[in-house]
């Protein structure tokens, strides 16, 4: 069964061929290419999906957010247990930052983020706040404690960039909203 999809997204206006062999237009990053499987299941906003101008990061916004992966020995021993380099949850995490454009968001390794036994970890940390933050996109466990588990994989970098992206178009959002009071 084939259906077709009229997307404009990220400048790049496509039709799309939807069926069993994935067809990936040469307009897109690497980035917009591993998404597109999750904006075809609709796990993207109608807003985003149909605009067709681009929807830049807040600078500002991005400048208040720290992304820290823990390098203690627990995470560490965890990567490295599963064939995992150490630093690739560091790795992937810039990667992502660097193709959103986002400069100013901080990635950075870090200690202990004390949940050892969900390793590797990765926690989030705002300027605003004391210490890292719960974010949408966490499962519950993470939410209650403050930190993304058993982060291994590009499909875990993906969901924790997609939780800070979502946070910084929050924040940014509400400052312009404050803004206009």
């Amino acid at each position: 069964m084939t259906s077709k999809v009229a997307i404009s997204l990220w400048c790049v206006p496509c039709l799309w061929a939807v069926s069993s062999s994935a067809f990936i237009s040469t307009f897109l990053s690497s980035n917009q290419a591993r998404l597109l499987p999750r904006l075809l299941e609709g796990q993207y906003s109608e807003d985003l999906i149909n605009s067709d101008k681009d929807i830049g990061l807040d600078p500002v916004e991005c400048g208040k957010f720290k992304i820290l992966a823990c390098s203690s020995t627990s995470c560490t021993k965890m990567r490295r247990s599963v064939g995992i380099d150490e630093f690739a949850t560091f790795g992937l995490l810039w990667d992502r930052k660097m193709e959103a454009k986002a400069g100013n968001v901080q990635v950075e390794e870090s200690s202990c983020l004390g949940s050892c036994k969900m390793a590797p970890c990765v926690a989030v940390e705002h300027e605003d706040f004391v210490g890292s933050v719960s974010l949408d996109g966490m499962t519950p466990a993470e939410f209650n404690a403050r930190t993304f588990h058993r982060v291994m994989n590009e499909d875990d970098a993906d969901r924790i960039w997609q939780s800070v992206e979502g946070a910084i178009r929050i924040m940014a959002q509400e400052g312009v909203n404050e803004n206009d009071k």
